[in-house]
């Protein structure tokens, strides 16, 4: 970058510029039976400024995101389920929000307690915090990341609501995290792409997680176990009125306002390479289990395995 990064980076500011496209194709079946290649792409800048250096506030940082997606293009509605019901996964887990540029967070953080304590407040995505075991490499949405999305009551990656929260390490490898967040079925919308509005609001979040990162066998690993308590209405189902439809129309419809969401993960690594640790199989696995009163997905499940480094030619790959 003709010498601009490294003053960037000695004045405290490091950020990842990043470009994801994702193709879709049904080449036969789907509840369309024409062929169709759905294509999206975004670009993302995702950058903190250390302020300690500033301020002297121990490890003070502000963090950001910015995402702009393109094309709304999705295989999963135009050709592989029936439009008129709710889809249970993506074919492109980078679609959502349509077209757009939006702001993903905007938050600053400090430690404590000789950084056993972190603390981050602002435009807030639980993705800076919560349910962190399981990375996205798949472009399958159920295989990418951890599964607390399917609470439906927050949003992965470049949506962004009021929040706080708190990552204790209880031990070097133990960390309880929770926090509070805005439960706003309205964060989505175009409107609220670079809103500091709270409008729209139905409640608050409460999530609870305990994060384990240990070695099995001299192998790294990563476990996670969370709840997500709320107290935002959520319709019952057999009442006939959906989640998504029925936020705004409550009258006439049962609801509930104390609700909870479970999450689990494990990331484990289970062989390597003799000169690079880095290199070798892992498996993962990732389940959530819903009250399902009010949510659809009552209990889902998924397994997978990443080899990094097959190829001593291609050593990240």
């Amino acid at each position: 970058m003709m010498g601009i990064r490294p003053v960037l980076n000695s004045n405290g500011f490091n950020f990842d510029l990043n470009y994801l496209s994702q193709m879709a194709n049904n080449a036969g079946g789907g509840y369309d039976h024409d062929s169709h290649t759905a294509y999206i792409d975004q670009v993302s800048l995702t950058f903190t400024q250390d302020l300690q250096r500033f301020t002297g506030i121990p490890d003070a940082t502000i963090e950001g995101n910015i995402v702009n997606r393109n094309h709304n293009d999705l295989l999963t509605t135009k050709r592989l389920q029936d439009p008129r019901v709710q889809f249970n996964d993506l074919s492109q887990e980078s679609w959502g929000g349509q077209s757009i540029t939006r702001l993903g967070w905007l938050t600053f953080s400090r430690t404590f307690n000789d950084q056993r304590l972190l603390w981050r407040v602002g435009l807030m995505n639980k993705v800076q915090t919560f349910d962190q075991s399981i990375p996205c490499d798949f472009q399958l949405l159920s295989q990418c990341g951890g599964q607390s999305a399917n609470s439906l009551l927050w949003s992965n990656w470049n949506v962004h609501t009021w929040g706080t929260s708190f990552a204790y390490k209880l031990t070097d490898e133990l960390t309880l995290k929770t926090g509070i967040m805005e439960q706003n079925p309205d964060a989505s919308s175009r409107s609220h792409a670079w809103s500091w509005s709270t409008k729209g609001s139905k409640g608050f979040l409460l999530p609870v997680e305990l994060e384990a990162k240990t070695f099995v066998n001299n192998l790294p690993g990563v476990y996670n176990v969370g709840v997500l308590f709320t107290n935002a209405h959520q319709f019952d189902l057999s009442s006939g009125k959906s989640q998504e439809s029925g936020l705004n129309d409550p009258q006439g419809y049962k609801s509930y306002n104390r609700t909870w969401f479970l999450w689990a993960g494990m990331n484990q690594q289970i062989t390597r390479h003799l000169d690079n640790s880095n290199r070798g199989l892992s498996i993962s696995w990732s389940m959530s289990y819903s009250d399902q009163r009010t949510n659809p997905y009552n209990i889902v499940t998924t397994a997978s395995a990443r080899y990094r480094g097959m190829f001593d030619v291609r050593p990240e790959d």
